[in-house]
């Protein structure tokens, strides 16, 4: 066999026996940044991580719940200070939470890159984008929702603000990474407090029409070193949250990347 031939022959035995690694190192390569979230629903959501559920008091028992969760008054109070306010956070067992995924109410699982934020409603109408409007700059993204509507961090961060901010309501501010912050306004009731952290996909408001606007609507700001930003740049493709990987359920791990501490569960 000539030179010629010889070398043609080990560079295709070089390329049929590389070609396994190179396809893993491409996988690895564009998988490297993508991450589960679990994202809180109207069964089962987190809190300073523990799961449970954020309960209006003016609609029944926290004693009630509690015991219906499988938990004690004394786990309730440690994780809410004062329960003499609208919502608490009441935990649940390991027992009931499982009972819950039994059911089909587990969470929606989404797979998303680690580097953009979460919707942080599910679903809804784009009413005003970023940019000129009414002759001045609209600085967020408004997403008409109906009242109450479960609001969730687009990232992990720590809560700045949470409290009335005038023409926004009640309004949420959490400082991410790399000078990024977002901010939830007009907000019907706020979840978490200043000083806390908070991971993406975690129920932190039930939107609202609080504030100066004409209608029920979560506006949604992100700014970069106080300079507004678009949203929609960041956000996951087709501003729509990302397809759901699966559904938690029983046999499903839960401690994800970018989820609260749920395995903290009791």
């Amino acid at each position: 066999m000539s030179k010629k031939y010889s070398f043609i022959l080990t560079l295709l035995t070089f390329a049929l026996s590389a070609g396994p690694l190179l396809a893993d190192s491409l996988d690895e390569i564009l998988n490297r940044h993508v991450v589960r979230v679990a994202i809180d629903n109207k069964y089962i959501q987190t809190y300073k991580g523990k799961l449970g559920r954020w309960i209006n008091t003016g609609e029944g028992s926290v004693s009630g719940y509690a015991a219906n969760f499988g938990v004690r008054m004394s786990e309730v109070r440690e994780l809410n200070g004062n329960l003499n306010k609208s919502y608490v956070f009441v935990p649940m067992s390991n027992k009931y939470y499982k009972a819950l995924l039994k059911e089909g109410r587990g969470r929606t699982i989404a797979e998303l890159d680690e580097r953009r934020f979460l919707l942080p409603v599910d679903d809804p109408n784009l009413s005003s984008r970023f940019g000129g409007r009414w002759g001045k700059l609209h600085t967020g993204l408004d997403m008409a929702c109906g009242q109450n509507t479960i609001v969730v961090a687009a990232m992990d961060g720590v809560v700045t603000r949470s409290d009335w901010q005038g023409g926004f309501g009640y309004a949420i501010n959490i400082e991410h990474e790399n000078g990024l912050t977002t901010a939830y306004a007009h907000n019907n009731t706020l979840l978490v407090n200043a000083g806390e952290k908070v991971k993406r996909g975690q129920i932190i408001a039930l939107s609202g029409r609080t504030g100066r606007t004409t209608g029920h609507h979560l506006h949604f700001e992100v700014r970069f070193n106080e300079v507004p930003m678009n949203p929609e740049d960041f956000l996951q493709i087709n501003n729509t949250r990302p397809g759901v990987a699966l559904r938690e359920g029983v046999n499903e791990p839960v401690a994800f990347s970018g989820s609260q501490e749920e395995t903290s569960a009791h």
